[in-house]
């Protein structure tokens, strides 16, 4: 107590001089007029909604994310299926293709074997006409180049049955004789001189007039002529 008792005496010292000072110096202020009132006007609020909103945690639904996963799953899955599956139906169809393009040069190829053999067949078939006709007229003019020699012909006191030459003759186009000469000889100069002066007489030999100039060239410009007369063949 002895400790505190100074520290006390001070307070009250200090408590008394202030309370003197306020009295000799303090002056009521004369009252003043109140401002006229005016209406306020109050609106409730809810003190909940001001209070700013916590978010709510957020809760992982492990269920839910493992269907969405399996469901992206069988959606790539279902997306490779048929992308593959597009993929094979064009490697099919282009095979597809392929084949009826294969099929189809085929088959041009073997029309065009076939329409080959068929002109080759026609050409054969014309030129084995060609050539028939040509023989027939070669044998034609040959039998009347024969017949005209043998009409012309003297036959001579030595001449006997089998007697045969082989003459050469050559002619031009018009038929004029340019040269007969004996080949094979019939073993009588006297049968060979009379076969070569009945060619003499029988020319110039009109048939070959009408044949073509390559059929000419070929057969009658210079040929081989056997001379067997009708007579000596009985």
């Amino acid at each position: 107590m002895g400790f505190y008792a100074p520290a006390l005496l001070g307070s009250l010292l200090l408590h008394a001089l202030l309370a003197a000072f306020l009295s000799s110096h303090w002056q009521p202020n004369p009252p003043q007029p109140l401002p006229p009132a005016r209406p306020i006007q109050a609106t409730l609020v809810d003190l909940k909604k001001l209070e700013p909103k916590t978010p709510a945690p957020k809760v992982i639904d492990l269920a839910a994310q493992r269907e969405k996963q399996r469901q992206q799953a069988a959606a790539e899955r279902k997306k490779r299926a048929q992308q593959q599956a597009a993929a094979q139906r064009k490697k099919r169809e282009q095979e597809a293709a392929k084949k009826k393009r294969a099929a189809e040069q085929q088959r041009q190829q073997a029309t065009q074997a076939r329409q080959a053999e068929f002109t080759r067949a026609l050409e054969q078939e014309q030129a084995y006409q060609t050539a028939q006709a040509e023989q027939q007229q070669i044998a034609a003019v040959g039998q009347q180049i024969e017949q005209a020699v043998e009409q012309q012909w003297s036959r001579p006191p030595s001449a006997r049955r089998g007697m045969q030459a082989v003459l050469r003759v050559s002619l031009v186009p018009t038929g004029a004789l340019t040269a007969v000469t004996v080949l094979e000889s019939s073993g009588d100069p006297a049968f060979d001189r009379s076969a070569t002066q009945a060619v003499h007489r029988a020319a110039p030999f009109t048939a070959v007039r009408n044949l073509p100039v390559p059929l000419f060239e070929r057969n009658f410009r210079h040929f081989q002529f056997l001379f067997n007369p009708q007579d000596l063949r009985l």
